[in-house]
């Protein structure tokens, strides 16, 4: 029995870069995809369908997107979780970034599992390559900072000048300390390997004083906070920093 390739499937998912996505593809109908003596094989981010050549595959090819870990739904740009994204990929579509508004349906889910739901027209002469990306989330950094002197003063810098900073004053910690927050004026796009590197320093008569050279990335504990004015929420992620 010999099988050929009829689908071709690349994942990327901005948070994740080169890395191993945490993610698997399934047949959404596992007894039928049997029936038509199909096979799929992930690796990495590569996801194949076989077919068996003496037989005809289906006109269309339904594959479910999971994630493997519940950090991919914190990370990802996207949904409601609550619900399944699906989408209807026609032959002359190439590529999907998922995007909530472009889904055709939705279907519910009463655990956070799947992602989405491919929907692949399959032509008989042909097989298909497709890429699936999804973007990460974006979050605006707070640096809190506590202990030291005159930390009203602090100022924390981008040495690159691509993320600017301001204080947004002095708050009270659950353990009732008291910390002054610094935070990015714009969010900044969530990576599993941030290249951000930013500095803490207090301005002087002789020139900026470097407290902390390389303070530490933004975790994925975001927490949703309201704009003034009755904007819209966004994300913030807080970040912790003892000076002595």
């Amino acid at each position: 029995m010999a099988y050929r390739s009829i689908l071709t499937l690349s994942l990327a998912h901005e948070y994740y870069g080169s890395d191993a996505i945490p993610l698997q593809v399934r047949p959404a109908d596992a007894p039928a995809f049997d029936k038509a003596g199909l096979l799929i094989r992930q690796r990495g981010n590569i996801v194949q369908v076989l077919a068996d050549d003496a037989e005809a595959h289906p006109d269309t090819l339904s594959l479910d997107v999971l994630a493997q870990t519940p950090d991919v739904f914190v990370v990802t740009k996207g949904a409601d979780w609550r619900n399944v994204l699906m989408f209807d990929l026609s032959l002359d579509t190439e590529a999907l970034t998922l995007e909530p508004d472009e889904a055709q349906d939705k279907l519910p889910q009463h655990r956070a599992e799947r992602l989405a739901r491919l929907n692949f027209a399959m032509a008989h002469d042909a097989a298909r390559s497709f890429d699936l990306s999804f973007e990460a989330v974006e979050a605006l950094w707070a640096y809190h900072v506590t202990g030291g002197q005159n930390i009203e003063d602090l100022e924390v810098v981008d040495p690159k000048a691509r993320v600017s900073f301001s204080a947004q004053g002095q708050v009270i910690l659950p353990n009732g300390q008291q910390a002054f927050v610094i935070r990015s004026d714009v969010p900044v796009p969530a990576r599993a390997r941030p290249d951000q590197k930013f500095t803490l320093q207090r301005p002087s008569a002789f020139g900026p004083e470097t407290l902390v050279p390389v303070l530490p990335a933004a975790g994925i504990s975001f927490k949703p906070i309201e704009e003034e004015q009755g904007g819209a929420a966004r994300l913030q992620s807080d970040i912790y920093v003892s000076l002595w």
